[in-house]
């Protein structure tokens, strides 16, 4: 797909990423990165119940208000991830000056770094920073509270809370999640390095071992494939992570599913801010009786992350290692047939639908004619 990015000197960019993500799933990093350049950034809006809120306050000017309130959660995250920006300028010089020590000592440093203390308080000063910025907008006495959840390894996530002094919910308990640099430094340290400096890591490496030449060649050249295997790992999963990445699998998956993921074991997600990496879901509280699993297979998909730290309560809240394994169903005439198929509870009647398209494909000089029989492979495939 050709792409026109904005710059000082170009009009040109794509307003509604959210149309880009429903056409297809698992773009390239480097196609991610093109796209943090558009000129929109925010995906979605505000939760039902923010929306109603502000437009019950401010029915006159509820646009300019709902893109405040947006903007009070941006800085929110800004202030959270202030410090790994300072990192991603510290990393810039060492792979800029070619210093393969620093770098690797950059690496062996975030590796062990544990972020609780940044993280409690966060906790701490956010509920009072929101609360005074969310004065306007809230009912009175309400007070606001943060809580971290979980440090995952793309984002933290907190849950807001705002009650009354009687410890009542005024708005349903949110879920803000914040992505961070730790994951995409690493892997960009070794990305990096390993494609403009490679000899240099392998001298580096080399040099390590002073005793005997023998010993140090094979010494350089194991490390050096123990870096090209991370390097190798980090390049095929970099499209698969990240609010880029877990903003295209929610709107594609949701778009062929055909419908929201409300009674799913999938989290609903209402906004993606991805300029300021951020966002508002659901905070899944209990366990619901009526959760359906979804089902990848019908949108050509697998989850490669389906892991139990993701799962709260029978819900995956983390849309990120989406991987689209049955790439024809991104045709929207493949997936509409197949959806048209698939989601006929009467047996009868689909066996009728599917003995409609048979009969198409023995016409000659039929559109689309090599869609439909594909359509009709995958869905006996899926049987």
């Amino acid at each position: 797909m050709s792409l026109k990015i904005i710059t000082n000197q170009s009009n040109y960019c794509y307003k509604r990423l959210k149309y880009i993500f429903k056409r297809n799933i698992n773009y390239s990093g480097e196609f991610y990165k093109q796209l943090s350049n558009t000129q929109n950034p925010v995906i979605g809006n505000l939760p039902n119940d923010f929306i109603k809120l502000i437009v019950t306050k401010f029915p006159q000017n509820k646009a300019d208000k709902i893109k405040e309130v947006q903007n009070i959660f941006a800085k929110a995250s800004e202030f959270f991830r202030r410090e790994w920006k300072k990192l991603d300028k510290k990393l810039d010089s060492f792979i800029k000056e070619k210093d393969i020590k620093s770098i690797l000592n950059f690496l062996e440093e975030l590796n062990s770094s544990n972020n609780t203390e940044r993280q409690k308080a966060f906790e701490k000063k956010a509920g009072k920073l929101l609360k005074k910025h969310f004065s306007d907008f809230l009912p009175e006495n309400t007070n606001i509270t943060i809580k971290w959840l979980a440090n995952g390894s793309y984002n933290d996530t907190f849950l807001m809370r705002f009650i009354n002094n009687e410890n009542k919910d005024v708005l349903t308990p949110k879920v803000l999640k914040i992505y961070k640099y730790k994951t995409e430094l690493i892997q960009k340290a070794h990305i990096k390095t390993f494609l403009e400096d490679k000899k240099e890591l392998y001298n580096f490496y080399l040099n390590e071992i002073q005793d005997s030449p023998k010993t140090a060649k094979i010494y350089a050249d194991i490390m050096l494939e123990e870096f090209a295997e991370k390097v190798k790992y980090y390049k095929s999963t970099e499209h698969m992570h990240g609010i880029l990445a877990e903003a295209n699998s929610f709107y594609y998956l949701q778009k062929a599913n055909g419908k929201n993921f409300k009674n799913s074991n999938l989290a609903q997600f209402y906004i993606f801010d991805t300029k300021n990496k951020y966002t508002i879901s659901d905070y899944i509280d209990k366990q619901n009786s009526n959760i359906q699993p979804f089902n990848f297979a019908k949108t050509g998909t697998i989850h490669t992350d389906w892991k139990d730290r993701n799962i709260i309560n029978g819900v995956c809240v983390d849309m990120g290692g989406i991987k689209l394994v049955t790439p024809e169903l991104s045709d929207p005439v493949i997936r509409r047939i197949v959806h048209k198929i698939c989601t006929q509870k009467n047996e009868k009647i689909r066996q009728q639908i599917i003995k409609k398209y048979e009969n198409i494909l023995l016409k000659n000089r039929i559109p689309d004619r090599h869609k439909i029989q594909k359509a009709l492979e995958i869905y006996y495939s899926l049987k």
